[in-house]
């Protein structure tokens, strides 16, 4: 029989569940045989990749509430349902839709809480823009004091580092399924 495991416990243990998922099945980038422009590009995509983890299993574990109806983008006389999950610095927004109630579309992960380690030793509160820069090189797009990197140029998924004062202070994972 499986105890329950306190609220922290269950957050870092999920944390490191994905952390070691998304190693073992995304993988690093290879420099070897690579231009300094590929290598770029593995790691945004493994970095997508790390947050779309994060989000599967964050959305499952927080507390998840409806916080309005829109129509849905195909179907617009039927309602989806936005749902937000959250943890403390952390929130998950999903979509539910008519046609498959019980599977929720993540649509955006939004990390800020401190000390949150991401890939590559980057962490919420201590990272810098230059340790994001010399990670993932320059962004697709730059908003104020955010940098907007996109997950191939083929889509709109995107991922934002938002900054203050230089520090990294929130990571934002969008995903579109248009």
């Amino acid at each position: 029989m499986h105890a329950s495991l306190p609220f922290a416990q269950k957050l870092k243990y999920s944390a490191a569940c994905v952390v070691s998922i998304c190693v073992v099945f995304v993988g690093g980038a290879s420099a070897a045989g690579m231009d300094r422009t590929d290598t770029f590009s593995e790691y945004k995509a493994e970095f997508q990749g790390f947050g779309k983890g994060l989000a599967v299993v964050y959305s499952k574990i927080g507390k998840v509430q409806t916080i309005r109806t829109e129509s849905n983008r195909h179907e617009p006389e039927k309602l989806d349902m936005m749902q937000v999950a959250s943890l403390p610095g952390i929130k998950v927004e999903l979509r539910q839709t008519p046609g498959a109630p019980n599977l929720p579309l993540v649509e955006r992960l939004t990390v800020s809480q401190n000390d949150f380690r991401l890939l590559s030793n980057r962490k919420i509160g201590t990272s810098t823009t230059n340790d994001i820069l010399n990670w993932l090189g320059q962004p697709d797009e730059k908003r104020g004091s955010s940098f907007v990197f996109r997950s191939s140029s083929e889509n709109w998924n995107t991922f934002i580092f938002h900054f203050e004062q230089g520090r990294l202070m929130s990571v934002e994972w969008n995903w579109d399924y248009d």
